[in-house]
């Protein structure tokens, strides 16, 4: 893989498989993983960042990746270990940092929360629904209070 760039890593825990996945930036502005306890080592998702990776778990075998990408704006890529990854895919915005993620799974199906700063120094916040794929993803919202 080589050399890793920014502050350091982000991890998520896939409950269902006990597996630890650790997501990386490399100097080459690729994000990588790796799933911490198997013998396998990083692996490239592709794509191009300028920040800190998200991680977060939608199943017990499902992970998605966010990050920001050059242009601004937030991106996700879905990492299942039976399939793989599914490419990145833009979820828009104009961001200054890069995202933080986290799941639940409300009314049953699996949601991901993801925030991120705007250009006004704000915090926002997208929601995606992930019961069918592609997800279903709100418009970015300010955080107030």
């Amino acid at each position: 893989m080589g050399n890793l760039a920014g502050t350091g890593p982000t991890a998520a825990y896939l409950t269902g498989t006990g597996h630890i996945c650790v997501g990386v930036v490399g100097t080459n502005r690729q994000m990588y993983l790796k799933v911490a306890n198997r013998g396998t080592g990083f692996f490239s998702v592709g794509g191009q960042t300028t920040a800190d990776p998200a991680l977060t778990a939608i199943s017990a075998s499902t992970l998605v990746a966010f990050s920001r990408g050059t242009n601004g704006a937030g991106y996700y890529n879905r990492y299942t270990e039976a399939q793989g990854l599914t490419g990145w895919q833009s979820i828009g915005g104009r961001l200054t940092s890069g995202l933080a993620a986290s799941s639940g799974t409300p009314a049953g199906k699996p949601t991901t929360y993801t925030f991120g700063l705007g250009t006004d120094n704000q915090v926002y916040e997208k929601i995606g629904t992930w019961a069918t794929y592609p997800p279903s993803f709100s418009g970015w919202s300010g955080l107030t209070g």
